[in-house]
């Protein structure tokens, strides 16, 4: 098992947390009592440097995003962080495993890694390399820079399950009461 310590490459993990006109305000409905946010925070930086970066005020240490959108904001970092890899943890995935984590480090450490599902990578849970290459959506630049693909079913079952609506909510609720160790 590959721990962050032992990683080879410099490692920082970035959490954006983007206003949603689905769910407004998601990152901070509570699960358990605790932010989504924060439990992916916590998750995150147990393991490994940890940035949030969100246009308002969250629960748990951030910087101000001024990026206009997710492209822009990976693409801003990949420039300033060119030296190491980047991990994109999405700041509405609150169910992943330590594990998980481990299981893309293992898989990117040269090249990069995305999980990668039936409709095609996710790139809230993509290891980043520097890479030049200019798109119009993440997804591109992932399958661009040749990134390695992690089948999804290597992770967790709810590893990539995201909170964007109501209806996701009411399902991360009972997830959370049937699974409290899922987020602790």
């Amino acid at each position: 098992m590959i721990t962050v310590q032992a990683y080879q490459h410099a490692l920082i993990a970035v959490i954006p947390v983007k206003w949603s006109s689905r769910l407004p305000g998601k990152h901070m409905l509570p699960l358990r009592g605790r932010p989504i946010v924060e439990i992916v925070y916590r998750k995150v930086s147990d393991l490994m440097d940890c940035v949030v970066l969100s246009k308002y005020e969250v629960s748990v240490p951030y910087e101000k995003d001024r990026s206009e959108n997710i492209l822009d904001l990976v693409s801003r970092l990949m420039e300033e962080y060119s030296d190491g890899f980047m991990l994109i943890g999405g700041g509405d995935m609150p169910f992943f495993l330590r594990e998980d984590i481990a299981t893309i480090l293992r898989a990117g450490q040269a090249q990069g890694a995305s999980p990668t599902t039936p409709v095609g990578p996710e790139p809230m849970f993509t290891l980043y390399r520097p890479c030049a290459l200019k798109v119009r959506r993440l997804s591109d630049y992932i399958v661009g820079c040749r990134y390695r693909q992690v089948s999804a079913s290597s992770l967790s079952p709810l590893a990539l399950f995201n909170v964007n609506t109501p209806e996701d909510y009411l399902r991360a609720r009972a997830i959370s009461s049937e699974r409290p160790d899922l987020i602790l």
